[in-house]
């Protein structure tokens, strides 16, 4: 805020518009650049206790992320689109289906979270799918999805996530829509390290 704060101050001791010369305006060279949402938080480095690591955290990168949401008498057409175009069905209970490198985490009745890799173009085909049998929605830019392994990593998100992790409660494949820390995520599990994938709003 502090910044802006002194931009404004200083405009206002500035010339008026219309006693500038045209030929000595300019306009700023602006570029934007991607950067990763935990840029300042997540340092990478090794903290806590000394020892093998109970918990890794890591972000993924280089994703397309979107919603994906059918309408109710269309849904089988939507599901068999889908289907033929990524070689997976969309899961109908809360969990998540993989082919390739594209996957889809059940996030409600008739709705999916769409997981693939930024160059796939994967809001392009989904929108192909979908047509007039549902929505979709772009969310690669307002999603990060962090990684968390290692042989403590369940009675990590245990601490975080108000939802029973127990292995015979929530295994390899489980998804499911919770809160963390007051905010919505999406987590599931993606092995039996074991490791979680979770998807929190930037």
């Amino acid at each position: 805020m502090i910044p802006f704060a002194i931009a404004m101050w200083k405009s206002r001791l500035g010339p008026r518009a219309d006693m500038i010369h045209r030929e000595a305006a300019h306009v700023s060279d602006i570029s934007l650049s991607a950067r990763s949402a935990l840029a300042t938080v997540a340092i990478p480095g090794r903290h806590g206790a000394a020892g093998t690591p109970g918990v890794m955290l890591a972000e993924l990168r280089g994703l397309a992320l979107a919603s994906l949401a059918g309408r109710g008498e269309n849904i089988g057409a939507l599901t068999a689109a889908v289907e033929r175009e990524f070689g997976v069905a969309l899961p109908s209970r809360p969990s998540r289906a993989a082919q390739g490198t594209a996957a889809f985490v059940w996030s409600g009745h008739n709705q999916w979270l769409a997981i693939g890799e930024a160059s796939g173009d994967l809001v392009r085909r989904l929108a192909a799918c979908a047509g007039d049998l549902g929505y979709v929605t772009d969310l690669t830019g307002s999603r990060t999805i962090m990684r968390i392994s290692g042989p403590r990593a369940r009675d990590g998100l245990m601490k975080l996530l108000p939802i029973d992790l127990d292995e015979a409660a929530f295994g390899v494949g489980s998804a499911a829509s919770t809160v963390a820390a007051h905010m919505p995520v999406h987590v599931w599990q993606t092995d039996e390290a074991p490791a979680y994938e979770i998807a929190v709003p930037r």
